[in-house]
């Protein structure tokens, strides 16, 4: 971990503040900050690695602190994590269109927020989150059309669908697919990040979760964690 990785944490509560400074105390250099004015100030000075930005704050809120800084080309290289007491699905998209690379549940637990910072800070280049493989049906609306791929992998992160129906990269689709023994079926929205191809032929596409809400990213997440430890879970999404 680099000595030098700078992390703000912004939040108009102290007390989650003083929570997540312990947290992350051994993590980084630790910057706080109470208001989303005073976050941008110290970003433009100080330039973190990550910023981990309530949601909820009185004037300049979460999401705009979000579109600020990816609005502002010397900060081109700060991550930005959103922390949300919201399980709303919407609220969870309107944080992944704002700019957000990641969405975390608030209050967030120390083994939670130490993985999710590592992702960002410790390696040369992001890792994704951990998938498994995952084979099932997925019925995907992309507003015009309405088919059946087959699921390769999943994270809580996003899932990979193998199918012949070319989707323009960046284009949002509905997604509706079931884990195995889980009591209700999952129903985000995704959006395309890249479509494989063979010989010209699209073959399947990764998707990225945007509208996910809370506890289908929770049932994700226990899915995904109870199978990372097998032989055959390799990789990231």
């Amino acid at each position: 971990m680099s000595d030098r990785a700078t992390i703000l944490l912004v939040d108009d509560a102290p007390i989650f503040l003083e929570i997540e400074c312990l947290f992350l105390a051994r993590t980084a250099r630790i910057l706080t900050a109470t208001s989303g004015v005073e976050a941008m100030e110290l970003a433009r000075r100080e330039h973190p690695a990550l910023m981990l930005v309530d949601a909820i704050m009185p004037g300049m809120d979460g999401l705009d602190v979000c579109r600020a800084v990816r609005d502002d080309t010397t900060l081109e290289n700060t991550r930005v994590l959103i922390v949300s007491s919201s399980d709303a699905a919407e609220d969870r998209a309107a944080a992944i269109r704002a700019g957000a690379d990641d969405v975390l549940r608030k209050p967030v637990s120390r083994v939670e927020l130490i993985q999710a910072v590592t992702r960002f800070i410790k390696y040369a280049q992001v890792r994704g989150l951990p998938r498994v493989p995952f084979r099932g049906r997925v019925r995907v609306d992309d507003g015009h059309t309405d088919w059946t791929g087959q699921a390769r992998n999943l994270s809580r992160g996003g899932i990979f669908v193998e199918g012949a129906k070319e989707i323009n990269p960046q284009s949002e689709v509905t997604l509706e697919f079931d884990l195995p023994d889980a009591r209700q079926g999952i129903r985000p929205t995704a959006e395309v990040v890249w479509v494989e191809r063979e010989q010209g032929e699209p073959q399947g596409m990764g998707l990225r979760f945007v509208g996910l809400d809370g506890v289908s990213s929770r049932l994700i997440d226990t899915w995904v964690h109870e199978r990372t430890c097998l032989p055959s879970a390799r990789g990231t999404m």
